[in-house]
């Protein structure tokens, strides 16, 4: 009998520290690892990059695909830098604070937003493959330039067959219209060449 009241003495006396522990402290703050492991992959592997955070401080660097590891403390905007992309990531809210929400604990939230654990880096990012972004971006240019190589191609040849008015100076104004309106309309203004489609075909079917 006397073990028994000494027992329920030591859970009265513990009880309140526990109470103070559970409500006292935040869930995130209890539960939360200091950081995050973060799986970076992109289409094309060991691809170069680096993380800075949100001073600008480099905290990473490696290739993919990885596992890094990110500080959960704070409401970080991380930072992915490769030779052809910019992207950067904020945090994201961490679960562990909707515990305080269950446990009616408006400390514990406080705690955890004091603290810096209401957020979590996101634990997985996806990166362009710079090798296919490069290239697209050469033939943007390529074509960009092509495309204006046949705007003047396409001035000549309304001057030739306005000149000449034969078989083969509308058949070249009909292939370099052709090619604009079909090729270029990312890259010129083609509105002037839509205009002109009607009247430019109808005078080559009358050559055919």
């Amino acid at each position: 009998m006397q073990e028994t009241q000494s027992e329920i003495k030591m859970i009265k006396s513990i009880l309140p520290l526990l109470i103070v522990a559970i409500f006292g402290t935040g869930c995130a703050t209890m539960v939360s690892p200091d950081k995050t492991a973060v799986y970076i992959k992109s289409t094309k592997k060991g691809q170069p990059f680096i993380v800075k955070d949100n001073k600008g401080a480099v905290i990473a660097k490696a290739t993919t695909p990885a596992v890094i590891k990110l500080d959960n403390k704070g409401d970080s905007t991380y930072t992915y830098l490769t030779q052809c992309e910019t992207k950067h990531e904020e945090s994201e809210l961490n679960g562990w604070v909707l515990g305080n929400l269950i446990m009616v604990s408006i400390t514990g939230m406080l705690i955890d937003l004091g603290n810096g654990y209401s957020n979590a880096p996101v634990d997985k990012v996806s990166l362009l493959d710079c090798d296919r972004v490069l290239v697209s971006k050469r033939e943007k240019i390529i074509r960009s330039q092509d495309c204006g190589d046949y705007v003047h191609k396409y001035d000549r040849s309304v001057y030739n067959f306005n000149d000449k008015k034969n078989k083969d100076a509308i058949y070249d104004l009909k292939y370099t219209q052709d090619y604009l309106l079909k090729n270029c309309s990312n890259y010129v203004d083609i509105s002037h060449y839509e205009k002109q489609e009607t009247t430019i075909n109808g005078v080559y079917e009358s050559y055919l």
